[in-house]
C-alpha cells in the first residue's frame, strides 16, 4: 500500500514523464491528483521546489539501485524486467 507521500512523488514522476514543465504544475493540482488536500502536501514538503527536489532524488536512487544491482547473473528475462 502507498503511502501519502509515495501517491504525492508518484504524482510528480507522472508528470515527468509525461513531459510536462513543473513550472507549471501546482501543488492544488498535485494534491488534487492524489486525492488529498493541499495542505496535506505542505506537510511532507515545505515548498514545490523541495517536492520537485525530493521527486528527482527518489528517482535517481531509484535508477542507481537498479543499475548497481546484480544482474549479471540473472537470465535475460529477468535483466530486462529489473531495467524496466
Amino acid at each position: 500500500m502507498q503511502t501519502t507521500k509515495d501517491k504525492i512523488l508518484n504524482i510528480v514522476i507522472s508528470h515527468i514523464k509525461s513531459g510536462s514543465n513543473l513550472k507549471n504544475v501546482s501543488l492544488a493540482k498535485i494534491a488534487s491528483e492524489a486525492e488529498i488536500g493541499k495542505s496535506t502536501v505542505y506537510e511532507y514538503f515545505k515548498s514545490k521546489e523541495e517536492l520537485i527536489s525530493e521527486t528527482y532524488m527518489y528517482l535517481l536512487k531509484h535508477y542507481e539501485s537498479i543499475l548497481t544491482s546484480d544482474i549479471e547473473h540473472m537470465d535475460f528475462k529477468g535483466a530486462f524486467i529489473e531495467q524496466i
